[in-house]
């Protein structure tokens, strides 16, 4: 049931001070008489549990005992709800309402409401509603929301200690100046953090989460694990704003912009192998693609085949300096920034940029490929596949030369595909515009591979492509000249000065002798893997 007692306010009649002078009891202190000058109407429970309807006027609701519903409306009204588990229920108010610290609720156009001694509100259905907690003054007070749970916990209230309220239909949620926990919902999140170290996750929808200042961790999707299996959490936009953030990027098509200090992209839990590209692209497979700006260290997914891939910028400057062992990026050339250094960790292969990169791998199976470009690749530790072309090229290797390391355990030397032998066709003295360089190469235990031909040349130290009229010749003649003629190229660590051999040439025989490979110590044969 609900009891309606109505008295408008023309010139103040002595029955509604009598009303309110009798309600005395049950009106808060932090309400003025000032307030209480404005209202036009007053309204009064049962201690049962009671049914109230405001007016459109300016309304003081006392519900008193009992488990009550408040059915809020226009004006500017006070709210108190008195003993039991109370709600003020704007959902058909037809205009969006923010919460406030200290319990104000503006309705916009509506107006603006007082509550005390509520435990559930319920914004009006289909808006934007917002928890607001930035006007907290409090040095102790912070906020637990999650919308997901309809649950809004304020921590550290003066005087109070912590309060606990069931919230409905709120959409946007505003942090104090405290360390807050803020979860969204299904819905297009807008959450902010504020001041304070901060944790934000949006979980589904397409959400905007911004850090505010201090050092945050924010999420457009889920905190922990991510199945990539289930429907994109949304396409989220993350702000880490001021502070050394942590930014979570869940599945869907996000943008993650670190802000100042020093941040970071965080995938460990993604559950699904990612690639960084150029221009701060994340390629996240199933998952969705990223943007990443102002970041300063990327963690790719716990146990997936994390790569940095280079091959997709257009810059005719840029170039890589990777080191896997010490998490260390650092791209350098890059137009109109100049250098950028990163820490990239969970990281496994590597693509080079078209230019001279130099790329070392750590103790685990890596795949590392230098693309176009005179690149230097050591493996160190794992059982690393080598290769210093761009496959993708017509000519692989062409007018390159890469020195290749492939450091402690079996690895494999990659020098040609089904498709073409690489380091072939760049011309000069022996073919010597183009060639690997193999430092440290282990027989019995690395292994080469090429694409299967007829016309290749094993020398103790070289591999190397020939004609057919090299080849009936090679059999006539022993080849002690070409073999001086490498070990000279090894001892110079891959350095061959033209000018000392300028005799050899003009000779027909050599113009088509092809170095693929050169190696600082010995091979057999049983190295060798055709495909």
């Amino acid at each position: 049931m609900y009891l309606h007692f109505l008295t408008l306010c023309k010139g103040r009649d002595g029955d509604m001070e009598t009303q309110i002078d009798q309600l005395q009891t049950y009106i808060p202190s932090t309400v003025s008489s000032q307030e209480l000058l404005l209202i036009d109407n007053v309204i009064v429970g049962t201690p049962l549990k009671d049914v109230l309807l405001g007016t459109p006027w300016n309304d003081l609701i006392v519900a008193l005992a009992g488990d009550d519903h408040i059915i809020g409306s226009v004006g500017n009204d006070i709210l108190i709800g008195g003993t039991g588990l109370d709600t003020v229920d704007y959902s058909e108010l037809g205009q969006a309402v923010t919460l406030e610290a200290t319990g104000i609720l503006k309705k916009g156009r509506a107006g603006t409401d007082r509550l005390f001694e509520i435990e559930t509100i319920i914004g009006a259905k289909g808006k934007a509603n917002t928890i607001d907690a930035s006007t907290s003054t409090g040095t102790t007070t912070s906020i637990s929301v999650n919308l997901a749970a309809n649950s809004l916990v304020v921590n550290g209230v003066p005087g109070i200690g912590t309060l606990n309220f069931t919230v409905q239909n709120f959409v946007n949620v505003i942090g104090t100046a405290q360390n807050d926990s803020i979860v969204g919902d299904s819905n297009n999140n807008l959450l902010i953090g504020g001041q304070g170290n901060d944790e934000i996750f949006g979980l589904n929808g397409d959400d905007i989460v911004q850090g505010g200042d201090g050092d945050d961790v924010i999420g457009g999707g889920y905190k922990g694990s991510i199945f990539t299996s289930r429907r994109s959490d949304g396409n989220d936009i993350l702000s880490g704003d001021s502070g050394n953030d942590i930014l979570i990027g869940g599945t869907g098509n996000d943008f993650l912009d670190g802000g100042t200090g020093f941040d970071t992209a965080d995938y460990s839990n993604l559950d699904v192998g990612i690639t960084l590209q150029t221009s701060g692209i994340v390629n996240k497979g199933i998952a969705g693609t990223d943007q990443i700006l102002n970041i300063e260290t990327i963690i790719g997914a716990k146990g997936q085949a994390n790569k940095i891939d280079g091959s997709t910028g257009t810059s005719t400057t840029t170039s890589f300096n990777v080191n896997l062992s010490t998490n260390s990026l650092i791209v350098n050339g890059v137009p109109g920034l100049g250098t950028l250094k990163f820490d990239v960790q969970n990281f496994i292969n590597v693509t080079g940029t078209s230019q001279d990169d130099n790329i070392v791998g750590n103790n685990q199976s890596n795949l590392l490929i230098g693309g176009r470009g005179n690149d230097q690749i050591s493996g160190l530790g794992g059982k690393d596949t080598i290769i210093g072309v761009d496959a993708t090229n017509r000519q692989p290797g062409i007018n390159e030369v890469d020195i290749l390391t492939g450091g402690a355990d079996p690895d494999k030397f990659v020098l040609g595909d089904q498709t073409n032998p690489y380091y072939v066709g760049g011309g000069g003295f022996l073919g010597l515009n183009d060639f690997a360089f193999i430092t440290d190469f282990q027989t019995g235990q690395d292994q080469i591979q090429l694409k299967k031909l007829g016309n290749y040349i094993f020398g103790r130290n070289y591999i190397a492509i020939a004609n057919q009229l090299l080849l009936e010749t090679s059999k006539n003649s022993d080849d002690s000249l070409l073999v001086a003629t490498v070990d000279e190229i090894v001892q110079a660590n891959g350095v061959y000065d033209a000018s000392s051999r300028s005799n050899l040439e003009s000779s027909s025989i050599f113009s088509s002798f092809d170095i693929v490979s050169i190696f600082a110590t010995s091979y057999s044969l049983s190295d060798i893997h055709f495909v």
